[in-house]
């Protein structure tokens, strides 16, 4: 679109003009076509304004029924402008998603956002959150050089990239290498260690191993927590050197649960 001129600008041209610059050389500066100049020059020899007459151009197609239903689309979730141009068609209102999407842009003057994505959380685990982190907010940063975080997670062997950030630059669609896609993707679970200055060695847990306790304690603690707080080199790489400085002083934090470690790390 266009973007117009304004009044300074085309009062601007209209006295170098009668000022005897030539309309050639006025329409440069001012970046306009000559076209244009001469409009505003009878104009204002009519005794008309230089500015624009309100309510001129196109008038919406968009009627007062499709205006009160995009209006209560907004702030809620799942309502895209073609699924709102859909569901307008349903009840006998032809409006494409391009209408709607003015409508909304320049009448509502709202935008498109995606919504953010959040844990899903009890009004328990809200609690035990907020009461976490009061009990820490006044922590040091030695206090945190203490703490030995752990997780696992599940990860997709033949994961594919989002549509949406895969994008090949191509003259056609035909020199575009298509995407290959398993259709059951195996996954792998994982589980390890960092703290503020090295990594443990992740523990991938076996296919169709369920976690339980006796799992947990026995293979991965044992297994792969405990020979990690046993290092004794304060420098190498971050899966050679000591977790922590001081292995007495160590706070196991486990999916926001606090655990006071094996009494094999804490020893020495």
């Amino acid at each position: 679109m266009v973007k117009e001129a304004t009044l300074a600008v085309r009062t601007r041209a209209v006295c170098m003009i009668e000022a005897g610059i030539f309309i050639n050389k006025v329409a440069k500066v001012v970046g306009v076509s000559v076209r244009t100049i001469r409009r505003w020059l009878l104009r204002s020899k009519s005794g008309e304004p230089l500015q624009n007459r309100r309510g001129r151009g196109r008038k919406t197609s968009v009627t007062m029924v499709p205006k009160v239903v995009i209006s209560k689309t907004i702030g809620k979730k799942m309502k895209s402008t073609r699924v709102i141009s859909q569901n307008l068609k349903s009840k006998g209102f032809s409006i494409s998603h391009v209408t709607v999407h003015s409508y909304l842009r320049k009448n509502l003057k709202v935008r498109p956002y995606k919504p953010q994505v959040q844990p899903k959380l009890t009004e328990k685990q809200r609690t035990a959150r907020i009461k976490f982190c009061n009990e820490r907010k006044n922590w040091s940063i030695d206090s945190w050089r203490r703490v030995l975080f752990s997780d696992e997670s599940s990860f997709e062997i033949f994961h594919t990239p989002k549509k949406q950030n895969d994008r090949v630059w191509a003259k056609s669609s035909s020199n575009v290498p298509p995407t290959e896609k398993v259709k059951f993707p195996g996954k792998i679970m994982v589980w390890g260690v960092m703290s503020y200055r090295a990594l443990s060695h992740l523990h991938i847990i076996p296919k169709g191993q369920t976690v339980t306790s006796e799992y947990y304690v026995e293979v991965i603690l044992k297994q792969s927590l405990i020979p990690s707080m046993l290092r004794t080199r304060d420098s190498g790489t971050i899966l050679e050197r000591k977790l922590l400085l001081e292995r007495s002083k160590a706070i196991f934090q486990q999916d926001g649960a606090q655990h006071i470690p094996p009494k094999e790390a804490r020893n020495g």
